[in-house]
C-alpha cells in the first residue's frame, strides 16, 4: 500500500471543469483506497494569483472528507514552480501532477499505483489520453524537431494530413494500446512520478514558465528510471491547441521551446 499526493495548479477559474476533475479524481482515489492499493491520499491546490475563499467553500460543500491543502501565490509564478511548491509540501510515495481540465477514469489511480508497485524501475508514468469526443490525443511523444512542433501546433489541416506519417511517428501512434510501453516524453497534464526521484531531480525546472517543462522533466527523470506510457490509466483532457490561445501563450511556447532545445539539442527536421 502506497501513499499519494496530487497537485492541481489553478490560474484561470473554470468551476465546471474543476468540479468534474475533482469528482473524477475523488472517485479514482476511493477505488484505489477500497482496493487496498492506496492510503491517506492528499490533494494540494496551488492558486496562481487568484483568491482562495471560493475554493475553500467549494471543497467544504462538495468534498468535505477529502484531505487537502491550499497554497496561495499572490501572482502567477508559472506551472512548474507552482507544482514544485506542492511537491515540497507533500511527502507521499508517489506524486500526481494533474491539470484542472483533466478527468481521470475511476480505475486509473489504482492501476497506475499497482504498476508502480510491480515495476520499481519506473520513474514516471503517463496515461492514455482522449479528447471530449473520445478521440485519442497522444500524450506520449518522441523528441520533437522544429518542423514537428510547427506542424502539430500551427499548420493547417491539409498540411498535417500530408505529413500524417511524420506526426504519427512523433506522437507514438505505433504504440500497442493494450500494454505498457517505454517512451521518451510524457505530458504534464496527468503525470505520476516517484516522490524520491522527483525530489532528487528538483521537480520541474522553474525557468520554464509554461510549456516544455514536462518534456524536460521526462528527460531528466529518465536518468533515474523508466518513463512509461500506461494505456490502462485513462484520462479525458480538454487542453491543447496552443495556436488558439493568444499571443502571450504563443510567445511563451516559443521561449520555452528555445530553452528546451538549447539544453537538450536542436533538431530542425
Amino acid at each position: 500500500m502506497l501513499t499519494l499526493t496530487t497537485s492541481i495548479v489553478i490560474h484561470e477559474i473554470n468551476i465546471e471543469n474543476l468540479a468534474r476533475t475533482l469528482k473524477n479524481l475523488s472517485k479514482a482515489l476511493l477505488v484505489a483506497e477500497t482496493s487496498g492499493s492506496l492510503k491517506d491520499p492528499e490533494i494540494f491546490f496551488v492558486l496562481n494569483g487568484i483568491e482562495a475563499g471560493w475554493l475553500q467553500d467549494f471543497m467544504r460543500n462538495n468534498f468535505p472528507s477529502r484531505k487537502h491543502q491550499i497554497i496561495k501565490n499572490e501572482k502567477n509564478i508559472g506551472f512548474g514552480a507552482a507544482h514544485n511548491q506542492a511537491l515540497a509540501a507533500g511527502k507521499g510515495d508517489l506524486h500526481l501532477f494533474l491539470n484542472p481540465d483533466a478527468f481521470l477514469e475511476e480505475t486509473s489511480v489504482q492501476l497506475a499505483i499497482t504498476h508502480m508497485e510491480d515495476h520499481p524501475s519506473v520513474a514516471l508514468l503517463g496515461p492514455q489520453g482522449f479528447n471530449e469526443t473520445g478521440n485519442p490525443i497522444y500524450l506520449a511523444k518522441r523528441f520533437p524537431s522544429l518542423f514537428d512542433l510547427a506542424l502539430r501546433g500551427f499548420a493547417p489541416k491539409f498540411l498535417r494530413e500530408i505529413f500524417d506519417n511524420r506526426l504519427s511517428y512523433y506522437e507514438y501512434r505505433d504504440l500497442a494500446i493494450e500494454k505498457p510501453c517505454p517512451v521518451l516524453l510524457l505530458s504534464g497534464c496527468a503525470l505520476l512520478g516517484r516522490q524520491n526521484i522527483l525530489e532528487k531531480i528538483g521537480g520541474f525546472d522553474e525557468s520554464f514558465f509554461l510549456y516544455f517543462e514536462d518534456y524536460d522533466l521526462s528527460l531528466r527523470a529518465a536518468k533515474h528510471g523508466e518513463i512509461v506510457y500506461l494505456p490502462d490509466m485513462k484520462i479525458t483532457h480538454l487542453g491543447g491547441n496552443t495556436s488558439a490561445k493568444g499571443i502571450i501563450r504563443i510567445t511563451r511556447f516559443f521561449q520555452s521551446a528555445l530553452k528546451f532545445y538549447l539544453r537538450h539539442g536542436i533538431r530542425f527536421f
